[in-house]
């Protein structure tokens, strides 16, 4: 039934369910702690993972070659590349970062990733495009301006 409802009356209805959950949680229901923890761990790791450590961007990155063996040569460049990308994430200021790994490395809608920054959409959209200048500039000629 849930998915007869107009888009508007979805999002109405899980935001009134979250709303609940949250409810339940601060009056200390273990049950709705456990449902909460099952449903967003995975996306809390995942978050973590990419502010913290080194992993690819991308799985397809050209590197086998015509044998289907990986070319070593591209392997090395891939993983020069991926480690340049995380130095550079790594200088920018906190928040920059955190909006980039929401967005583009998670892919979150951005009323989700402002969510969870604990800022306003307009302000996400703010750190993002700076983020993302200094982080083109950081990674162009690898020096801050």
């Amino acid at each position: 039934m849930f998915a007869l409802m107009p888009q508007a009356a979805r999002r109405a209805a899980a935001a009134d369910d979250d709303a609940a959950l949250a409810a339940q949680v601060a009056a200390r229901d273990g049950a709705a702690l456990e449902r909460l923890y099952r449903r967003e761990a995975g996306a809390v790791y995942r978050y973590l993972l990419a502010l913290w450590h080194s992993r690819p961007l991308a799985d397809d990155d050209g590197a086998e070659v015509a044998d289907g063996g990986l070319d070593p040569e591209a392997l090395l460049v891939r993983r020069q590349s991926v480690e340049g990308v995380h130095a550079a994430l790594a200088r920018l200021p906190w928040p920059q970062r955190e909006a980039i790994v929401l967005v583009d490395l998670q892919q979150r809608p951005y009323a989700e990733a402002a969510a969870i920054a604990g800022a306003e959409l307009n302000t996400l959209r703010t750190r993002l495009h700076r983020g993302r200048a200094q982080l083109a500039r950081l990674l162009g000629d690898g020096a801050p301006r």
